[in-house]
């Protein structure tokens, strides 16, 4: 984009037509950002005023220096022009088709350009009452910067944080911060001060398996919350083969290796179960089941 230094009263407006076939939908700047800018505004009557703008680009427009050879400018508000066609109703309204407005200040009534860059929301609609199809949703962001330069970003989570830098995917937060650098923002970290853990443990651990030397081993949860987990080690003796043990005791808190060597020995004709309980510094995560799916009642561990 070409802009004069000192123009007065510039302004951006960021619009597209989304779908050229039906000529449903749109790609616009600031809308729609509802329901009621959604379906009270004609998409297809705005694709008609785009199209129409478009075909009349190279009939009325005049060229200027540019590496886009559809690059045009306007000497005055004549027929064709986006005065005329999309903005002669109301300012941005794609010849009052739509119920919010596509464009952005970049100078003001002197002159003086916008101060810092601006992010603008960028959407995708659709409005079709015949076919009964609606639908809106944010799909990115564009940086208006005040020398009249544009980038466009991605933002699946409508926060205004690109995608590629968003350091807590789906979830709409302007907190980007990562203070231990796990790369987990802090929205999406429980214990921001600890580089190993962003979220509970969320799955049992795996492959519980005790051999004929009492040793206890398993394979770590498929969902650690981080890169490392401790463990505490639950005994529960059963007098009966089959039958769940009624209580349990802390057989090792905070066991840091995924085995553990049982020196106790059950009673005469009574047995060993193990439950396992994955921890980090976020807080414990489920404990293992045994006996057809049955979870444990623990005690505190240690």
């Amino acid at each position: 984009m070409q802009v004069l230094d000192a123009a007065t009263n510039l302004f951006v407006g960021l619009f597209g037509v989304l779908d050229p076939v039906n000529q449903d939908a749109l790609f616009a700047a600031n809308g729609p950002k509802d329901d009621f800018s959604l379906l009270n505004s004609s998409f297809i009557g705005a694709v008609q005023q785009v199209d129409s703008f478009g075909d009349g680009l190279g009939t009325f427009g005049d060229p200027v220096p540019s590496g886009n050879v559809n690059a045009t400018s306007f000497p005055s508000n004549v027929t064709g022009s986006y005065q005329a066609t999309l903005n002669g109703a109301a300012q941005g309204s794609l010849g009052a088709n739509v119920q919010w407005s596509v464009e952005t200040r970049l100078s003001s009534s002197t002159g003086v350009r916008i101060a810092a860059p601006v992010k603008i929301r960028a959407y995708r609609g659709q409005n079709n009452p015949v076919a009964g199809t609606h639908s809106r949703a944010q799909i990115g962001f564009f940086t208006l910067n005040p020398n009249g330069t544009l980038t466009y970003s991605p933002d699946a989570d409508a926060d205004l944080i690109a995608d590629e830098v968003d350091l807590c995917p789906g979830v709409s937060s302007p907190n980007n911060t990562d203070a231990d650098g796990d790369l987990h923002a802090q929205p999406c970290d429980c214990n921001d001060a600890d580089a190993t853990a962003w979220a509970l443990p969320g799955s049992q651990i795996q492959s519980l398996n005790v051999d004929a030397n009492n040793i206890v081993s398993w394979s770590a949860p498929s969902n650690m919350g981080g890169t490392a987990v401790i463990y505490d080690v639950f005994r529960g003796t059963a007098s009966t083969p089959g039958v769940f043990p009624a209580s349990w005791v802390c057989a090792r808190p905070d066991n840091a290796a995924a085995t553990f060597l049982d020196g106790s020995a059950p009673p005469v004709r009574q047995s060993f179960l193990y439950a396992i309980r994955p921890q980090n510094s976020c807080g414990f995560g489920p404990i293992s089941r045994t006996l057809s799916g049955i979870s444990p009642t623990v005690p505190a561990c240690p």
